[in-house]
């Protein structure tokens, strides 16, 4: 049986050291009402954030550790909550142009492409909505829950799947083109990688430390390269979950992994080009000549792109359970466990200001598009953002 590390009620049954125990906390987003999280660290703030509109959207998914991340096109940020409450908002003044409700549980998206939203759910199906009024389009079954949001790519929508599968569906109806199976660790941390969609490839990470590459029309294996070998006596020890999308950038993919490595491979052959040392499953980001990304103990790292090097490293946010950075500009958003929004210089990481969204915490990433920063903590509160 597969199982997913999220509850304290999980991490108690697996017995082991009090070690361990925080490993799992720490790796879920989760903590003893008696641990507190380190102070904000003193800052006089070097740039003004401008609040654009702040708005309640549905009731998010707090006690689910659910990264339900908003999407984003020209005009409009798309929304779901755990409940089914999907919803789109206006970039520009965060007003409401329709609200659906599914009555299904939304385990994961919302996805965007070929005008529609794409959403996984907790009993296993893959429901796409219109997203011009947020009608109903279709609804397939997978086979089993929906971890991360699906993709999208010329005709082809691909979900990913708790135990392990891809499925590949046509984007018009729905219609099942190709599954994808794979075997998976006993134990992993909740949560999946978003696969990562090109013209002709579909990249995806897997709990086994493994980044594969699959021929987008028929899912056909192209080449799989492990990331990271698992080491250590117990399945904790041995944990290597890549659970943040895949980015790609002129040819190279780059992918991290939990008490893994972060690795640079080439798409067209999977050859490795370089690894480090280093845990990673909230997710990264790429700038010019960079990748940025938060460790798993909150720390956020700029690498060089080429080599894998250290550009710089922000202490200050370490155990404050940071999501993975949003470029901005000049800029780097990043969220933590008290609903705070960090702004960081790309340049050198120093740390410039800081709003609090919510009093809840953030799982998902902030969003960065068209000169806005938008957060959305695990109560529900969608808010956008720019720097003065």
């Amino acid at each position: 049986m597969k199982v997913r590390v999220w509850f304290l009620a999980a991490t108690l049954a697996l017995g082991g050291c009090g070690a361990s125990k925080a490993v799992i906390q720490k790796a879920s987003g989760w903590m003893d009402e008696e641990e507190s999280l380190p102070p904000l660290p003193s800052l006089e703030p070097a740039i003004s954030i401008e609040t654009l509109w702040s708005e309640q959207v549905g009731d998010g998914a707090d006690e689910f550790y659910l990264k339900l991340t908003p999407v984003v096109d020209e005009s409009n940020v798309f929304v779901a909550d755990r409940e089914g409450d999907v919803a789109r908002i206006s970039l520009e003044t965060g007003s409401t142009a329709w609200n659906s409700e599914i009555d299904r549980l939304i385990s994961a998206g919302p996805g965007l492409g070929d005008g529609q939203l794409y959403l996984g759910t907790t009993e296993g199906e893959v429901i796409a909505l219109s997203a011009e009024d947020g009608r109903q389009q279709w609804s397939t079954r997978v086979s089993s829950e929906v971890l991360a949001a699906p993709g999208y790519s010329q005709g082809v929508v691909v979900a990913r799947t708790g135990d392990g599968k891809l499925f590949g569906l046509e984007s018009a109806s729905g219609k099942r083109l190709w599954v994808y199976d794979r075997t998976e660790p006993a134990l992993t941390l909740r949560g999946a990688s978003a696969p990562l969609l090109s013209e002709t490839l579909v990249l995806a990470g897997f709990d086994s430390g493994h980044l594969v590459a699959l021929d987008l029309r028929t899912g056909k294996l192209i080449w799989d390269t492990r990331v990271v070998l698992p080491s250590g006596r117990s399945d904790l020890e041995r944990m290597v979950d890549i659970d943040s999308e895949p980015q790609l950038y002129q040819g190279v993919a780059y992918v991290a992994a939990y008490q893994g490595k972060v690795a640079a491979i080439e798409l067209e052959s999977g050859r490795t080009l370089w690894t480090r040392d280093l845990s990673s499953y909230a997710g990264m980001g790429l700038g010019d000549g960079e990748i940025y990304l938060t460790g798993s103990d909150g720390e956020v790292w700029a690498l060089d792109r080429y080599s894998g090097d250290t550009v710089w490293k922000q202490k200050a946010l370490k155990g404050r359970l940071s999501t993975a950075p949003a470029s901005l500009g000049p800029y780097l958003a990043v969220g933590d466990q008290e609903g705070y929004l960090h702004w960081l210089s790309r340049s050198d990481g120093q740390l410039l200001a800081f709003v609090q969204v919510d009093e809840s915490r953030m799982l998902a990433p902030p969003v960065a598009a068209n000169g806005v920063v938008i957060a959305y903590s695990t109560d529900g509160r969608l808010a956008a953002y720019r720097p003065e």
